[in-house]
């Protein structure tokens, strides 16, 4: 809304005589407030005392005033208190349009930016009123964004265990003969066994087909839009293997165990071939307006045997910015955002505890070792092989960070060239990004590294990146990859326009948000696929919790800072249509009673549970945002 002193004055007249209320965008919806009937209770008795102090306060009315007296005195009173409101409203807007602090509220001719506190207020022009009328949208570090919208879409895909007991029509038990040659575990009580081939390379082909049709539905669903940001995102769990994890061996005559590849040029291992399949993937000019967070690959890789413990695990996203190969590099477009915190859903666990004394380097999981006493029968194969990856007690719940360490100059390093996101943070495309895999997000990793930021002595720095800079360039010229160099930044204090969330088994969680006002978060879930749905609780002692649900989520949060109320509120996206990722063609040979989508599968995600489908929101607009001057600590 274009706001001027006059408007702003009526605003807060407005405010001051009726309260203030926010109207959601037509693509959003406020949920109606459901107590319950306890919370009722509460809202009873606290409403007796205020109803018994306010009869005290207005006190005995004069029966002496005539009825027509009572109405003109009414009348005036109100008249009176209106237009002194609007008069105070005018006088506060005109105060509050005034410089702040320096010099900075003049407008900006070149970029429509409204100055203001020291720094830039910026946004499209529907948000923010600009002297040249030009649609530029500023965000981020204060570069010009070309993207003014985002829109997202879902992958829904169930990427959990599958179970080992299933019901068959007549209600009897049966094994479930996806789990027939799987390793099996135990997942809060219930049986399941890990999908996916014993041939580790065939497994991770398999999925990346899965994926490709995944992507090659949602370019059907999207927008064709150039300022349109589409963002693909897939759920937790998406590359694991049938051990639920793949396994790299260590090699001795070369450090590229986990990422590298061969003298040849060629693959060392599954891991590689993930990376490069999802590269090959988004090096496609239909997708350089896009953004893709293909979930996690899980990995353990093996130890020297003097080693005090035998394997370390990794779990960690995948992020791309799509390109156009024949006019862009993907410098500044491949990122690793490790996990930190270790799920219960994270692998399909048999109990069994295990001191872990002092070690520095802490082992998380363990490999089934044959003849050890203490595991299990359900832990070995009938040939009595290592057959799952077993838990500590767990006291330790973080994955050993320190080592991603030992990659990062590997992962950095041409041809690979990756960005490791080590706090949550991003800044992309002068969009500002905050990327969580599951656990992490309902820990408040994002939010705590932002606080914690904004009371250390020294800043955090998050990396940054403008891939946009380079169009109609030749893609190995030394310009176009000085443009693409990763800078670090600090964490914007407007903290994220918009939140990517990859999980299984985690919904949106209202105290983990680093939104700025009117940003947006996407959660893609493996585990279920349920509609969106949020609601209110209310407690008698004045808390007040909202609780998301679905399997994809879109979530816009608005601030409300007035002299009498100080809020975040909610808009769940409501508008959006579903598409199957699997079309039967008519050539199909499978019986005619299985559903097509379920051999599409391939044997790398169960076939028991719900279709996969495409989740295609209708776009929405980026949070325009608050920016100080920009800090370049460095770059590589």
């Amino acid at each position: 809304a274009k706001i001027g002193a006059g408007q702003k004055g009526m605003q807060f007249g407005k405010m001051a005589g009726k309260g203030f209320t926010m109207e959601s965008t037509p693509l959003l919806h406020t949920p109606v407030q459901k107590d319950s009937t306890n919370d009722l209770q509460c809202f009873d008795d606290h409403a007796a005392g205020w109803q018994s102090q306010s009869s005290s306060l207005l006190g005995k009315q004069d029966p002496s005033k005539s009825v027509m007296e009572d109405k003109m005195g009414s009348n005036l009173s109100v008249l009176v208190r209106y237009l002194l409101s609007i008069l105070l409203g005018i006088f506060l807007g005109t105060l509050f349009s005034f410089p702040q602090g320096n010099a900075h509220s003049e407008h900006h001719q070149d970029h429509g930016v409204v100055r203001g506190r020291g720094g830039d207020w910026i946004g499209n022009s529907e948000n923010l009123e600009t002297t040249n009328g030009e649609d530029e949208f500023l965000s981020g570090n204060g570069a010009i964004s070309k993207y003014t919208q985002f829109q997202a879409l879902n992958f829904q895909l169930y990427t959990g265990g599958a179970p080992v007991f299933l019901n068959n029509d007549d209600g009897a038990i049966i094994a479930n003969p996806e789990c027939s040659n799987a390793v099996e575990g135990v997942l809060e009580g219930e049986s399941q066994c890990y999908m996916g081939h014993e041939n580790a390379t065939q497994d991770v082909l398999d999925r990346l087909d899965v994926l490709q049709t995944a992507v090659e539905r949602a370019y059907e669903a999207a927008s064709r839009n150039e300022d349109t940001l589409k963002i693909f995102v897939a759920p937790e769990f998406f590359f694991r293997g049938l051990q639920g994890a793949y396994v790299v061996p260590q090699n001795s005559s070369h450090s590229n165990a986990i990422f590298g590849k061969t003298s040849s040029g060629t693959c060392e291992g599954v891991v590689c071939l993930v990376l490069q399949g999802l590269q090959d993937l988004v090096a496609d000019a239909r997708f350089q307006d896009w953004l893709f967070l293909f979930g996690t690959t899980i990995v353990s890789e093996e130890l020297p045997t003097e080693d005090e413990y035998d394997c370390l695990f990794y779990n960690f996203g995948m992020l791309y910015k799509g390109y156009d190969p024949a006019t862009q590099t993907h410098h500044g477009k491949r990122f690793i955002i490790p996990k930190r915190y270790v799920s219960t859903s994270d692998f399909l666990l048999p109990h069994r505890s295990r001191s872990e004394g002092n070690a520095t380097t802490m082992e998380l999981y363990e490999t089934a070792q044959h003849g050890n006493a203490n595991i299990p029968t359900s832990a070995l194969k009938d040939d009595g092989s290592p057959a799952v990856l077993l838990a500590p007690s767990l006291s330790q719940k973080k994955y050993n960070r320190n080592l991603w360490y030992a990659y990062k100059d590997e992962l950095t390093s041409h041809p690979m060239d990756y960005t490791m996101i080590e706090y949550g943070w991003l800044q992309l495309d002068s969009i500002t990004f905050t990327v969580e895999i599951c656990l992490d997000h309902d820990l408040r990793s994002a939010l705590t590294s932002f606080l914690v930021d904004s009371v250390v002595p020294e800043a955090t720095l998050i990396p940054s990146c403008n891939s946009n800079g380079n169009n109609n360039k030749d893609p190995k010229s030394e310009s176009v990859k000085h443009e693409n160099q990763v800078e670090y930044v600090e964490i914007p204090r407007h903290q994220a326009q918009i939140s990517l969330v990859s999980s299984a088994g985690m919904t949106v969680n209202e105290a983990s948000l680093a939104l700025a006002h009117q940003g947006s978060i996407i959660l893609q879930d493996g585990l279920n696929d349920d509609p969106m749905y949020n609601s209110y609780q209310y407690t008698c002692d004045f808390r007040h919790e909202w609780q998301f649900e679905g399997g994809s989520e879109v979530i816009q949060r608005n601030a409300v800072m007035t002299p009498t109320e100080v809020v975040f509120q909610y808009n769940v996206h409501e508008r959006f249509h579903k598409l199957a990722v699997f079309l039967d063609d008519g050539d199909s040979k499978d019986d005619a009673t299985t559903p097509y989508w379920k051999s599409q599968l391939r044997g790398v995600f169960t076939a028991t549970q719900y279709e996969p489908m495409i989740v295609a929101f209708e776009p929405l607009a980026i949070a325009p945002v608050f920016v100080e001057p920009k800090t370049e600590i460095g770059s590589t």
